[in-house]
């Protein structure tokens, strides 16, 4: 009897024991993959000289226009802990060329709804440079890069971040429409782009790869619904330039007056804000003034393209904008047809059809695929009087996409 008690109390201790480590492995494991507890993908070389499978791949070694170097930890710079990763590059200048770092991993962020690392670079740095976060999506590992890179400033921790939601436009080729894309990650990589002009040999410094904007278990079927917006803003200039810019190009045209660009809250169509750009158009001939933005914008669901241009009340007549897209994988440049009058004192909306077959635009009657591949976007302002002068602010606002033609112009009282 004695034994038999015996035999029953030490299994009941065995169980007691294998349910009390299988409890623990749970909340260990809800604890691992809840928001609250996922803090970064990147910290284990916080504690440990190695990058964390960051490397430089095989590939980029055999393309010319690949010019990264060495990538290791360092302790020089850093905005969580003490280490950072150390990217050494060297950008010849005068053609694109760029240095990569990834990562490979099956990746599940289904509980988070934004990407983002932050990027430094030296002070002897050149500005020009930008950055992107690029995306490999199971199965057949195809890439899907950010739909604009964020310029980087020298001496300055910059934040490049991207939504991962459904709807997102952050991401070049089209939107994220399903939850499945943020469980599908099979790497990711970090891209230092330089376009033509920055020459530079040095070192790139990415710390605080993180996840953030967690989503709760009852948002996820909301988030599936999302519909487009019949209205989406492009830009509109509350809080930066949002990647606008005078191109490099620009400054080797003689008939180019845009000096400056900078955010003004002297006016604005939409919001408190407006992009100014500081012109001196000088009268004696043909002149431009031209901002441009790079990125990778999918149109396809909009028919038209906007923006509100201001012309101070004691500017002259005689100056008038338009709307550039390059499009495809050609970078075909598309002029609008049509110029748009700017009126002193109002706000004028210069607008253009998107939609197949379109007359809006020069040489060309663009079909679906002329709005889903847009790579750049150029707002001109000409003097179509080669006697106008005028030294002075223009006031850009309000960028966006309708789905619908409409013909809309506002006046305002000029401050």
């Amino acid at each position: 009897m004695w034994e038999k008690t015996l035999k029953t109390n030490k299994l009941f201790f065995v169980v007691m024991v294998l349910l009390i480590v299988v409890t623990i492995e749970e909340v260990n494991a809800d604890k691992n993959f809840t928001p609250e507890f996922q803090k970064g993908i990147s910290s284990w070389y916080q504690q440990k000289e190695d990058t964390e499978g960051w490397k430089i791949p095989d590939w980029e070694w055999e393309k010319e226009e690949f010019v990264a170097e060495d990538i290791k930890i360092s302790k020089k710079y850093a905005t969580d802990g003490k280490k950072s990763l150390e990217l050494k590059a060297d950008f010849p200048g005068g053609k694109w060329t760029a240095a990569l770092i990834e990562v490979m991993g099956y990746f599940n962020w289904i509980d988070f709804g934004r990407i983002s690392c932050d990027i430094y670079l030296p002070k002897k740095a050149p500005e020009g440079l930008k950055a992107k976060i690029v995306l490999s999506i199971e199965e057949n590992c195809e890439s899907v890069e950010m739909s604009r890179g964020y310029s980087l400033k020298p001496g300055k921790w910059v934040t490049v971040t991207a939504d991962l939601k459904p709807g997102s436009t952050d991401w070049r080729g089209g939107m994220l429409t399903t939850n499945e894309f943020r469980m599908r990650v099979r790497k990711m990589a970090v891209r230092i782009e330089s376009n033509y002009k920055p020459l530079y040999k040095g070192s790139i410094y990415v710390d605080n790869i993180r996840l953030t904007e967690p989503i709760k278990p009852d948002e996820m079927e909301a988030l599936e619904k999302i519909a487009l917006p019949d209205t989406m803003l492009i830009s509109g200039f509350e809080e930066s330039l949002e990647g606008w810019e005078i191109p490099h190009w620009a400054w080797e045209k003689t008939g180019h007056v845009s000096e400056n660009i900078s955010i003004s809250n002297k006016q604005a169509s939409e919001g408190k804000n407006s992009l100014e750009v500081s012109t001196n158009f000088p009268g004696d001939d043909w002149n431009e003034a031209i901002l441009e933005i790079m990125q990778f914008f999918n149109w396809g669901s909009y028919g038209k393209i906007s923006t509100d241009v201001y012309l101070p009340e004691d500017a002259p007549v005689g100056l008038e904008a338009r709307i550039i897209l390059t499009v495809g994988e050609k970078w075909e440049w598309r002029e609008m047809k049509c110029l748009q009058q700017l009126q002193p004192g109002e706000w004028v909306t210069i607008t253009a059809d998107l939609k197949p077959g379109s007359l809006d635009w020069q040489g060309v009657r663009p079909d679906d695929a002329f709005r889903k591949d847009v790579r750049k976007m150029v707002v001109r302002i000409e003097s179509y009087n080669r006697n106008t002068t005028y030294k002075g602010p223009i006031y850009i606002d309000n960028i966006r996409v309708d789905r619908e033609i409409k013909t809309t112009s506002k006046k305002v009282k000029s401050e």
